[in-house]
């Protein structure tokens, strides 16, 4: 299995301004061509961790309230 943040794509306008990632990957069941907002790399991780018992998966970066919109955050 391989699963890569390949690019970032600016969302939204106004206060639903956002930056979803596109995940690509492929498993043994196929192809993963996603885009995720951060807040649903939660749920993502979580569903990782239920198809692949036992794998490891890299904690996710703490959210922050200001500074999340600079480049180099994101």
């Amino acid at each position: 299995m391989a699963i890569y943040v390949v690019s970032l794509e600016k969302k939204g306008s106004g206060l639903d301004k956002h930056t979803a990632y596109r995940i690509n990957g492929k498993d043994s069941l196929g192809d993963i061509d996603i885009l995720r907002r951060y807040r649903e790399f939660d749920s993502f991780r979580d569903l990782l961790f239920v198809r692949y018992p036992g794998i490891f998966v890299p904690p996710l970066p703490p959210k922050q309230a200001t500074g999340h919109k600079e480049e180099r955050f994101v």
